[in-house]
């Protein structure tokens, strides 16, 4: 990789650890043409070496605006692609393809699988499998310039093959992205309930919203709200078990643990003086 980019988001491969993912964006505060520093970089042999994956971010041999601004970087080992976003430009997907791999005929590019909001920024990412489909949930917050919504998408690698120039028009008038319940805020973070299915965990970007819960239509909450009539018995999910325990962290630089089974703090953990980005747990 060359210097005047910095990194926003880094994924490895579940299924092979030495194929790794990385999302960057160039330094240069106002976007030129001619800035070819940043965008998604892939590597397959733990980081030694990098190769920029630009194919497919380019509008008839010119770059696409924002394409080197890049804030997400995913794997999905189910379906083989790699997912790509860039601040003000959309999301993309595309297969990997293992260098030492027999090539194809027609090499893998990526293409622009966005939600229909123009300028996009994506707050939020989330990849969900399917059980027992090999498919993928794809799930995302997308602000733009006037509008804030939540949506997810079943994707599956198939999916891309039959998007060829000459359909690409006729998909993106289809139905492809379906809205879901959107909390009232804009989001820092976004995970999969690992105790009710369907259900989604998140996390306001300031870190003081707590732990927002919702999901797809017909997912259970296992706590009911708190305001209005709490739902008859038979209807409600089973309580998290105790001990269930949920971090949170955000620009007050606070990190907050939380008792998912009371639905409270039970501890706040003095942190940095500026935002707290991101928090991994180790066993």
């Amino acid at each position: 990789m060359t210097p005047g980019a910095w990194a926003t988001s880094f994924a490895v491969d579940p299924a092979r650890p030495d194929h790794l993912l990385l999302a960057t964006s160039s330094l240069s505060g106002l976007w030129k043409p001619k800035d070819d520093l940043g965008g998604p970089w892939e590597s397959w042999d733990g980081g030694k070496t990098w190769k920029q994956l630009r194919e497919g971010l380019d509008d008839d041999g010119k770059p696409r605006r924002n394409w080197n601004r890049g804030t997400v970087a995913a794997m999905d080992s189910s379906t083989g692609l790699l997912f790509y976003g860039a601040e003000g430009l959309g999301l993309f997907a595309r297969q990997a393809l293992d260098p030492k791999s027999k090539k194809p005929d027609t090499p893998p590019v990526w293409v622009d699988i966005s939600p229909p909001i123009p300028t996009p920024r994506i707050n939020a990412f989330l990849l969900r499998p399917i059980e027992g489909d090999g498919g993928t949930e794809v799930i995302v917050q997308i602000e733009g310039e006037n509008d804030t919504r939540t949506f997810v998408r079943t994707l599956a690698s198939t999916v891309l093959a039959r998007l060829t120039a000459a359909e690409e028009d006729e998909a993106a008038a289809a139905p492809l992205w379906t809205d879901l319940p959107d909390p009232p805020t804009r989001l820092g973070s976004l995970v999969a309930d690992p105790h009710i299915s369907g259900r989604l965990l998140a996390t306001g970007r300031d870190g003081g919203a707590g732990v927002l819960a919702f999901g797809v239509p017909g997912a259970q909450p296992s706590v009911p709200p708190s305001e209005g009539p709490a739902p008859a018995e038979e209807e409600a999910g089973p309580p998290p078990p105790d001990g269930l325990l949920a971090f949170t962290s955000g620009a007050d630089g606070q990190v907050r643990v939380w008792s998912m089974a009371e639905g409270k703090v039970l501890s706040s953990l003095p942190g940095s003086t500026k935002e707290v980005l991101a928090l991994a747990l180790s066993p």
